[in-house]
């Protein structure tokens, strides 16, 4: 009886088959919506040192905020007489008022306990804040603008009772007001005239109500999302237009200040659109507040300085400069590392050409030799400089030196005037611009001491 063999049909040979066709998918990661900016380490430890330390309930630092710090800052601004009221005091308060609202947010994010009742006690604190500085600012600013921010904060905080806005929508937002308010303070109790004035609020107040608007826009689901980083580039190109109208007003101090400003909305609209995306227009937006804040300003500023044909002829090569490292940044876009700069980004090269505008406005070759060592700087394609923003993630270096320079800006304007931060801050676009240099020159010579040593000796 012979075995039966079961009809089985033999397994095909892999290497006889025709290779499947694989199907091409984008990793998700790699969309420009579907990654968030991750948070530095060093804010991550902070945060959790911090929860460390605040034990208490979140609402409690709310209800303290409320009930003790924002009377004692109302009464000390009404000049009531058992009230200190001289600036360190006023300054301290209002410091005190800021760190509180951070802690209370840790302690909630880590305690796990964002009561929407302490979310709501939280919003509320800053109402009669807001409102007590618009009472003492009403003679220096227009009323509507101050309407329209009081308002705006009202739907704010009806979005937030119904849970349409959250914490996060708010981080930046949060800091523009913060800065807005700290102006309102120092223009109603006549603190540094010669740079706080009302028009230099005002329009400060007016890029807060922009911005504020789109917030709201966007939590009404009028706006999307995706047009975030449109508006950050927009108040980019509004800190522009502000910085040259103060140029040519004379007050390159104020220009540089915004163009400052302009540089962090720079800074944002980046993490915006890598975390919730961007419309085709986003990079063409973004182009255009680059070449109006870090290119036009400027020029316009050095041509307003000495305001001659020669000073024209220097502020058109600065433009040509910015303008055509601007192009060759889009065009390179796609073989560029991101945590490298080819070149010095314009945003340096602007504030070094505006720190020898208000430094050697009497010194027109000064001047000129700014502007062409920024232009150099600028083109300088094959030398690389660090993303400081994406640095800032891991660099210890920078971690810790960024808030001390910061400080002894602040410092150095407080005792010193304004002549005494500018300058600091010319001094770190320099060692910024040449310490890539420098460094090459050092690995050279460290290579040519290796290969003959008989020259190092």
């Amino acid at each position: 009886m012979t075995e039966r063999i079961p009809d089985v049909a033999p397994a095909p040979d892999p290497a006889e088959q025709p290779p499947r066709k694989r199907r091409f998918r984008l990793p998700r990661a790699r969309l420009p919506h579907a990654r968030a900016p991750r948070r530095p380490q060093w804010v991550t430890r902070l945060d959790l040192w911090l929860a460390e330390l605040v034990v208490i309930h979140p609402n409690w630092l709310s209800a303290a905020r409320l009930l003790v710090v924002v009377p004692l800052l109302l009464m000390a601004l009404r000049h009531v007489r058992s009230m200190p009221t001289n600036p360190w005091f006023l300054t301290g308060l209002f410091l005190a008022y800021v760190l509180l609202d951070y802690f209370d947010g840790v302690a909630a994010r880590h305690q796990r306990v964002e009561a929407e009742r302490g979310r709501v006690l939280d919003k509320l604190t800053a109402l009669p804040v807001l409102l007590s500085f618009c009472a003492l600012c009403y003679s220096y600013l227009p009323m509507p603008l101050l309407g329209a921010r009081i308002g705006l904060e009202l739907v704010l905080i009806a979005l937030f009772v119904v849970g349409r806005l959250g914490r996060r929508a708010g981080r930046l937002r949060t800091g523009l007001e913060y800065t807005t308010l700290l102006a309102m303070l120092m223009l109603s109790q006549g603190w540094a005239p010669k740079l706080l004035t009302p028009r230099m609020v005002i329009w400060l107040l007016g890029i807060n109500v922009a911005f504020t608007s789109v917030v709201v826009l966007t939590a009404l689901k009028v706006l999307q999302k995706r047009f975030i980083a449109d508006a950050l580039s927009g108040s980019n190109l509004l800190c522009g237009i502000a910085s040259i109208r103060f140029s040519y007003l004379g007050r390159f101090d104020l220009a540089l200040l915004f163009l400052m400003i302009g540089g962090t909305f720079d800074g944002f609209d980046g993490a915006a659109a890598r975390r919730w995306g961007g419309t085709r227009f986003g990079v063409y937006s973004d182009d255009l507040a680059d070449a109006i804040n870090f290119g036009l300003a400027p020029a316009v500023a050095v041509w307003l300085l000495f305001d001659s044909w020669e000073s024209a002829v220097v502020a058109g090569i600065y433009l040509f400069f910015t303008w055509g490292r601007l192009v060759y940044f889009t065009l390179n876009k796609a073989f560029s590392d991101p945590a490298n700069f080819a070149g010095v980004p314009s945003p340096a090269a602007a504030l070094l050409t505006m720190c020898g505008v208000v430094l050697f406005g009497d010194s027109p070759l000064l001047v000129g030799l700014i502007v062409g060592v920024a232009g150099v700087l600028m083109f300088s394609f094959d030398t690389n400089y660090r993303h400081v923003g994406r640095a800032m993630r891991g660099d210890r270096r920078i971690i810790y030196g960024m808030p001390a320079f910061l400080l002894s800006l602040l410092l150095g304007f407080v005792l010193w005037g304004t002549e005494v931060p500018v300058a600091l801050m010319l001094v770190a676009m320099l060692i910024y611009g040449f310490l890539p240099t420098v460094m090459h020159f050092h690995a050279v010579i460290g290579r040519r001491r290796l290969e003959d040593p008989s020259h190092s000796a």
